[in-house]
C-alpha cells in the first residue's frame, strides 16, 4: 500500500500576532545612581522620624508662656 505524503495546508487567513514588548535596556550607572538617591533618602527619613520622635516634652513654664515672669 503506497504511503501518502501529507502536504500542507495553505492558510487563506492571515494571523495576527500579538506586539512584542521591548524592555528597554538601563545602563548600571543609572540603576547605581537610582539606588545611592534611595538609600540617602532612607537614611534621611530614619535621621528625621528619630529626631522628630526623641524631642522631650516641653517644661509647663514654656507652654504657659509669660504668666509666671514678674
Amino acid at each position: 500500500m503506497p504511503e501518502t505524503q501529507a502536504q500542507p495546508q495553505t492558510q487563506t487567513q492571515t494571523q495576527t500576532q500579538p506586539p512584542v514588548h521591548v524592555v528597554k535596556q538601563h545602563s548600571f550607572g543609572t540603576f547605581a545612581l537610582s539606588l545611592t538617591l534611595f538609600i540617602i533618602l532612607a537614611i534621611f527619613c530614619v535621621v528625621y522620624l528619630n529626631i522628630r520622635r526623641k524631642r522631650g516634652p516641653r517644661h509647663v513654664d514654656e507652654k504657659a508662656g509669660d504668666e509666671g515672669e514678674d
